[in-house]
């Protein structure tokens, strides 16, 4: 069952992809910095970031695993290899960044990235849970986010 809710759900978004590709011609970008990739995002997600960067599509950058031991120096050089890779990806002025990880990380790429002229934003969402009580006696917790909308960091 969810494997064809989500199969209709990427359906959905190349769809949308497909009619903005079609329609719009902006030449401002919006980077998915996060764990969570465009293409599993909801389409309010979705459409909002393609209105939001007046784009044509979104642009996924993985948020790297910042080591548990690692020290500020580390951080600082993840965050410095990163803002390098995204101007090569030709990130400017007036580009929208969602923003989201390791709290220490995302402070550093914030910080650069609005010295940029980067507009840096997290998504805010509505977590919504079902518990499921089992034969055994165990339940099981299950969490759905559902955006709302971003807000400005």
């Amino acid at each position: 069952m969810y494997t064809l809710f989500y199969s209709i759900i990427r359906y959905i978004n190349r769809y949308i992809i497909y009619t903005y590709n079609n329609k719009k011609g902006g030449d401002i970008m919006f980077i998915n910095i996060s764990n969570h990739p465009a293409s599993h995002w909801g389409n309010d997600q979705l459409l909002e970031s393609l209105k939001m960067g007046n784009c044509d599509e979104v642009t996924n950058y993985p948020f790297p695993a910042v080591p548990e031991d690692g020290d500020e120096s580390v951080v600082d050089n993840l965050a410095e290899k990163i803002i390098n890779d995204l101007r090569n990806l030709g990130v400017k002025a007036g580009d929208v960044a969602m923003v989201q990880g390791e709290y220490t990380l995302v402070f550093r790429l914030v910080t650069s990235l609005k010295q940029l002229g980067v507009r840096c934003v997290a998504g805010c969402s509505k977590r919504n849970t079902i518990e499921e009580h089992l034969p055994d006696g165990t339940t099981v917790k299950k969490a759905f986010f559902v955006f709302c909308r971003y807000r400005d960091y």
